[in-house]
């Protein structure tokens, strides 16, 4: 039963140097062209969406498409889902893409949650990162949605950027609280390979930021939005009482979910499959079918992945009955990082310490060898 749907927009202003996501800068016509393309797919899968709980909208930059074209996909998805059931229906937006207009457009069709990219709040990192906001853009962005009757908003926000520092940082978690948002993502920054950012460091133009440097920042963050009440229930999240991403959690908990859009990825009936990131042949295709690409699914290895990275943890013995077979004969690392003190095994539940949470992509990449090896 398929309990979310993710909605794919790849189109952006201009390109962030740090990001990889399938995205493009579009011409008007394109972007119409692929929401009268995203509005057969929402026809094509209608009967799939009858229980859904949660929808996001991501990209890319939903935002960047011009409301009237907004407004027709938004009016398809109200027409094929029953918004009365839906516990949270999420969309991400640039600051400075938020007006009053846009903000009463997505209250209107029940959209209840907004996730602004923020990334931070100094302009010169803005500026480096090629963001298309200012740090001004933030506020009142925050304030359109909070008018127009949209409270669950989050901000993403990124550490370890290019020459940025322990005191920025804190100061972008200062204005982060003095905003009162009640979830708030941040996230290290991760080097992709296919970024601008790679090349420019590739070409000697840009550094990275000391591995010591990135886990005082992130020991920090933990720390500061800790003592302001924040739940720190993934690795990457903080979110007040009851504000917790419902979308994200279905991802960690291995829920169906169904990805529409060129490079949606989906996991229905355990299997995984996306749509391949081709903006043109999704286009063209006359049916989802046409793009689909699946790739190998490992039930246990995805449970583990995708359960250490919620704090509490994975229950090991629901785990064990889904799958059939014992976790720690299956993964005797496991037992290796137990010693070493990254993960805990008590009642029940196998979790990242405070020390495995800054070293959780050794605790993933070791879990991943030593399935292929």
């Amino acid at each position: 039963m398929i309990e979310g749907l993710y909605i794919h927009i790849p189109f952006c202003e201009q390109i962030c140097i740090y990001c990889d996501f399938h995205k493009e800068i579009a011409k008007a016509k394109k972007k119409a062209d692929y929401i009268r393309r995203l509005i057969e797919s929402l026809d094509q899968h209608k009967d799939q969406l009858k229980h859904l709980k949660t929808i996001y909208i991501g990209g890319g930059t939903p935002s960047n498409i011009e409301d009237a074209l907004l407004e027709t996909l938004l009016k398809k998805i109200a027409e094929n889902v029953n918004l009365k059931a839906i516990l949270e229906y999420t969309i991400e937006s640039n600051p400075n893409d938020v007006s009053k207009e846009k903000a009463m457009l997505y209250k209107k069709y029940g959209i209840n949650r907004v996730s602004l990219g923020v990334q931070s709040f100094d302009d010169q990192i803005l500026k480096r990162m090629n963001r298309s906001h200012q740090a001004s853009d933030i506020p009142r962005s925050i304030a359109y949605l909070r008018d127009a009757g949209i409270d669950n908003i989050s901000i993403d926000l990124i550490f370890g950027f290019h020459k940025q520092s322990l005191k920025q940082v804190n100061e972008d978690l200062k204005k982060a609280l003095a905003l009162k948002i009640p979830h708030i993502s941040y996230y290290a920054l991760i080097l992709e390979e296919k970024s601008i950012m790679h090349y420019l460091i590739e070409q000697g133009k840009m550094g990275i930021v000391d591995e010591d440097l990135d886990y005082l920042m992130y020991n920090s963050i933990i720390k500061t939005l800790k003592e302001n009440k924040y739940e720190h229930y993934e690795i990457s999240n903080f979110a007040k009482a009851g504000y917790a991403s419902k979308h994200n959690l279905l991802y960690w908990q291995q829920a169906d979910y169904l990805g529409l859009g060129s490079g949606a990825h989906s996991y229905v009936n355990k299997e995984r499959f996306f749509i391949a990131p081709n903006v043109q042949k999704y286009i063209q295709s006359k049916r989802d079918e046409d793009c689909i690409e699946v790739y190998p699914t490992y039930e246990l290895e995805d449970a583990l992945l995708f359960g250490l990275r919620v704090l509490k943890g994975l229950h090991v013995p629901t785990i064990e009955a889904k799958v059939g077979c014992q976790l720690f004969d299956e993964y005797p690392i496991l037992q290796s990082f137990i010693k070493e003190g990254l993960l805990a095994y008590e009642k029940g539940y196998l979790k990242l310490t405070d020390k495995g949470l800054m070293l959780a992509n050794n605790v993933f990449a070791g879990i991943m060898e030593e399935h292929h090896a």
